[in-house]
Protein backbone atom coordinates (compact mmCIF):
# COMPACT_ATOMS: atom_id res chain seq x y z
CA UNK A 1 0.00 0.00 0.00
CA UNK A 2 1.34 3.25 -0.94
CA UNK A 3 0.20 5.89 1.42
CA UNK A 4 0.59 9.07 -0.89
CA UNK A 5 -2.11 7.26 -2.93
CA UNK A 6 -4.47 7.91 0.17
CA UNK A 7 -3.16 12.25 0.93
CA UNK A 8 -4.81 15.10 -0.23
CA UNK A 9 -2.35 17.40 -1.96
CA UNK A 10 -2.05 20.70 0.00
CA UNK A 11 1.06 21.79 -2.41
CA UNK A 12 0.11 25.82 -3.22
CA UNK A 13 -2.94 26.40 -0.82
CA UNK A 14 -2.84 28.57 1.64
CA UNK A 15 -4.05 28.50 5.45
CA UNK A 16 -3.43 32.42 6.85
CA UNK A 17 -0.09 33.41 6.66
CA UNK A 18 0.68 29.97 5.12
CA UNK A 19 1.67 28.52 1.69
CA UNK A 20 1.95 25.05 1.44
CA UNK A 21 5.36 24.23 -0.34
CA UNK A 22 5.49 20.05 0.03
CA UNK A 23 4.80 17.29 1.58
CA UNK A 24 7.36 16.24 3.77
CA UNK A 25 5.90 12.37 5.45
CA UNK A 26 3.55 11.39 8.08
CA UNK A 27 3.62 11.28 11.81
CA UNK A 28 3.47 8.30 13.66
CA UNK A 29 -0.75 8.82 13.70
CA UNK A 30 -0.61 8.99 9.73
CA UNK A 31 -1.67 12.31 9.79
CA UNK A 32 0.24 14.05 7.22
CA UNK A 33 3.21 16.81 7.63
CA UNK A 34 3.47 19.71 5.48
CA UNK A 35 6.23 22.00 4.78
CA UNK A 36 4.94 25.83 4.84
CA UNK A 37 6.32 29.03 4.16
CA UNK A 38 5.06 31.94 6.21
CA UNK A 39 4.62 35.69 4.96
CA UNK A 40 7.63 36.57 7.14
CA UNK A 41 9.70 34.22 5.39
CA UNK A 42 10.18 31.37 7.82
CA UNK A 43 9.72 27.38 6.71
CA UNK A 44 8.13 25.11 9.49
CA UNK A 45 6.41 22.28 8.94
CA UNK A 46 2.73 21.92 10.04
CA UNK A 47 0.31 18.74 10.57
CA UNK A 48 -2.08 19.01 7.89
CA UNK A 49 -5.18 18.87 10.80
CA UNK A 50 -3.91 21.95 12.58
CA UNK A 51 -3.64 23.83 8.69
CA UNK A 52 -7.03 22.12 7.93
CA UNK A 53 -8.61 23.37 10.97
CA UNK A 54 -7.46 26.55 10.89
CA UNK A 55 -5.53 26.59 14.14
CA UNK A 56 -2.36 27.11 12.62
CA UNK A 57 -2.61 30.87 10.60
CA UNK A 58 1.34 31.45 11.05
CA UNK A 59 4.61 30.21 12.10
CA UNK A 60 4.40 32.42 15.04
CA UNK A 61 4.55 35.76 14.28
CA UNK A 62 1.19 36.51 13.84
CA UNK A 63 0.55 35.55 17.51
CA UNK A 64 3.82 37.80 18.17
CA UNK A 65 2.40 40.52 16.93
CA UNK A 66 -0.97 40.22 18.54
CA UNK A 67 0.51 40.14 21.93
CA UNK A 68 2.71 43.02 20.97
CA UNK A 69 -0.15 45.12 20.01
CA UNK A 70 -1.83 44.12 22.90
CA UNK A 71 1.17 44.61 25.35
CA UNK A 72 1.37 48.15 24.15
CA UNK A 73 -2.27 49.71 24.11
Amino acid sequence: MNINNYIMDLTGKVFGRLKVIKFDGVDKNHVSIWECKCQCGTIKTFLRNSLMSGDTQSCGCLRNEIVSENSST
